[in-house]
């Protein structure tokens, strides 16, 4: 039917004769229906000759850019659950890409607030007196605290156990892979 009003569409929108337009229109209208009888026919015979097809399954093995991908994904969802159930917000997760010093490739740095907060209150103070004092102790007392944060909410949310589970697996199985496709390669792109 779409391809009637097209036709009739078609045949309005150009300047031709009345009689034309009408008579492509006749045609088409009388002869859709036979060809949609014999499309219905043909369909019909080839469902009847066919035989039922035998399925085939091919599991085509996973690329590594898709086992990263997994394992990013993995990553955030872990960072998602921790900041979730963490009830201090200093030692909350957050992750953002930037280019290391000297690069132009971004790569992820994640960080808490606090340590964050750290090297915010040191930059401004560099700013100020011109003396740069990096708070490195500082900053082991809280990355302790945090893995102590960690290991205590692991121990405590089964949810989080498992995406960490998972997490191991995948990066277990992407490492083994890796290490399986480039053994006798001398450089790695």
């Amino acid at each position: 039917m779409a391809s009637v009003r097209r036709e009739f569409r078609r045949c309005n929108s150009r300047k031709v004769g009345v009689g034309v337009g009408a008579a492509r229109l006749a045609a088409v209208v009388v002869l859709f229906p036979v060809l949609l009888q014999q499309a219905a026919i043909a369909q019909e015979a080839d469902a009847e000759e066919s035989a039922p097809l035998e399925e085939v399954v091919t599991i085509a093995p996973r690329t590594l850019r898709l086992m990263r991908v997994e394992i990013r994904r993995a990553e955030e969802n872990i960072i998602d659950l921790f900041n979730t159930i963490n009830t201090d917000g200093d030692y909350a997760l957050r992750c953002r890409r930037e280019a290391p010093l000297g690069s132009h490739i971004p790569v992820r740095a994640c960080s808490t607030t606090i340590v964050d907060r750290l090297t915010a209150r040191a930059s401004q103070d560099f700013v100020m007196t011109g003396f740069y004092d990096y708070p490195a102790a500082e900053i082991r007392y809280h990355e302790q605290m945090l893995r102590e944060t960690m290991s205590r909410l692991i121990s405590e949310d089964p949810l989080l156990y498992k995406a960490l589970t998972e997490y191991y697996l995948l990066k277990t199985e992407y490492d083994a892979e890796r290490e399986k496709r480039h053994e006798d390669k001398f450089f790695i792109w």
